[in-house]
């Protein structure tokens, strides 16, 4: 049976599972460990841990440059992307087919940040 915080993850990110490519939806902490996981083919743990180790990497170098804020980040693999957006002490890990050409952050921005800062309580 789904706990309250699953069944919330999985309905504040419903918007994103009508997008053609996406594999995987991921919600993490920023200390990398998996929250809730939707989709198949990766291991939560890793995915989290390295997404988080690519994305504290892009803050740190972004802050010492002097280059504002990041927002989201975009790693574009061989056979994947990895789209990721920062959600405060969370973190939302998208991992497409490679070339998927579609732009997720309004959906993100709009639909999805809002209803996950609820189910989080107000830390996304």
């Amino acid at each position: 049976m789904a706990t309250p915080v699953s069944q919330g993850v999985h309905d504040a990110v419903r918007p994103l599972l009508a997008f053609d490519g996406l594999l995987t939806v991921l919600v993490t902490t920023r200390d990398g460990l998996p929250v809730e996981m939707i989709g198949h083919g990766l291991h939560a743990d890793k995915l989290a841990a390295e997404a988080i180790s690519i994305l504290l990497t892009a803050e740190k170098c972004s802050k010492n440059l002097g280059l504002g804020k990041l927002e989201f980040q975009v790693v574009q693999l061989e056979n994947y992307e990895l789209v990721m957006f920062d959600l405060a002490a969370y973190v939302l890990v998208l991992v497409f087919e490679a070339a998927h050409g579609q732009d997720v952050r309004a959906v993100v921005e709009d639909l999805v940040k809002p209803k996950l800062h609820k189910v989080l309580g107000g830390n996304a």
